[in-house]
């Protein structure tokens, strides 16, 4: 929870406290990363996202009544509010909010300081030049989950390989290939019950593995969706499923980026319709009185890709 009324300071006022050489804490409360790249001069780091923020905290002030001023980016976002909230909770009784933060402080043109410590961090979504990233398969793997009127089945497989490709920073396409050999069972820790439920879905009532042992998706179009917040699809991605040797279009929003080293990222939830790859077993649709044996049309999939 956010502290909704919160002591502030303006940037004018925070000039003053510099120049007047008052005694008080600065903070930087994102992540290093972000404060290498740019911070106010004097200010200290302590990312408010971490664990160990309040240990940091007091490794940078002994007092609790010593003035503490955060700050994060820009007006409209949380983290130095969320610090102010912690601070205030913990004890610390004179603690201020940079308004508008670091971006307010450059409008007074009072300067900012980089580390040169450390590497500027860059942003690899707009500076990737690879054009081709061949997919980690053993960083990625699909999760399944399959459901009945009362009871669900959940598990993963394996991807075996394949490509992304990037165009000026952006995904433009890519294909892989899913190994539908290695699907495994989590839920259900009877190894004898387990090893029955793998063979059955090894088994022509499901993927018919010994006929069709792989599977792959082929990108068709992946679509960009404009003003996507950090951590919400950023993606539309329409491909081609293959599976059986039977080709259906699925569409679906995916997470995706790079992180700091610029490794490729991708996450996404969906759900398809089974029997349109001719997995029949237990489907309402195709057979009658089926009772304890009924199984849901739709498996649930959350795919996480890794590529490089």
């Amino acid at each position: 929870m956010i502290t909704k009324t919160r002591e502030t300071i303006d940037s004018k006022e925070l000039l003053k406290w510099k120049d007047t050489k008052r005694d008080f804490l600065l903070v930087d409360v994102l992540p290093e990363t972000y404060y290498n790249q740019k911070h106010i001069e004097g200010a200290k780091n302590a990312c408010v996202y971490e664990i160990a923020f309040l240990d940091k905290i007091k490794t940078l002030s002994l007092s609790k009544s010593k003035p503490i001023v955060v700050y994060g980016e820009r007006k409209g976002l949380y983290a130095s509010a969320s610090a102010f909230t912690k601070l205030k909770t913990a004890g610390y009784t004179n603690v201020f909010e940079l308004d508008g933060g670091i971006e307010a402080w450059e409008k007074l043109n009072a300067g900012t300081v980089s580390s040169s410590e450390t590497t500027q961090y860059v942003d690899p979504v707009l500076h990737q030049n690879k054009t081709k990233l061949a997919v980690h398969a053993g960083k990625s793997k699909i999760t399944w989950t399959g459901r009945n009127l009362g009871n669900s089945h959940f598990g993963y497989l394996n991807l075996k390989g394949g490509f992304i490709q990037i165009e000026e920073g952006r995904l433009t396409g890519g294909e892989f290939t899913i190994d539908m050999k290695s699907i495994v069972c989590e839920d259900i820790k009877d190894s004898p019950m387990n090893k029955m439920l793998i063979g059955h879905l090894f088994s022509a009532d499901f993927f018919e593995t010994s006929v069709f042992p792989e599977a792959t998706f082929r990108i068709h179009v992946a679509e960009l969706i404009e003003a996507a917040s950090p951590g919400t699809p950023n993606y539309k991605i329409t491909g081609d499923l293959t599976m059986k040797n039977i080709t259906n279009p699925i569409t679906f929003d995916a997470v995706i980026g790079w992180n700091t080293d610029g490794i490729f990222f991708a996450q996404s939830a969906f759900e398809i319709d089974r029997t349109k790859w001719d997995v029949m077993y237990g489907s309402g649709r195709f057979f009658e009185r089926l009772g304890m044996h009924l199984v849901n049309d739709n498996i649930t999939l959350q795919l996480f890709l890794t590529a490089e």
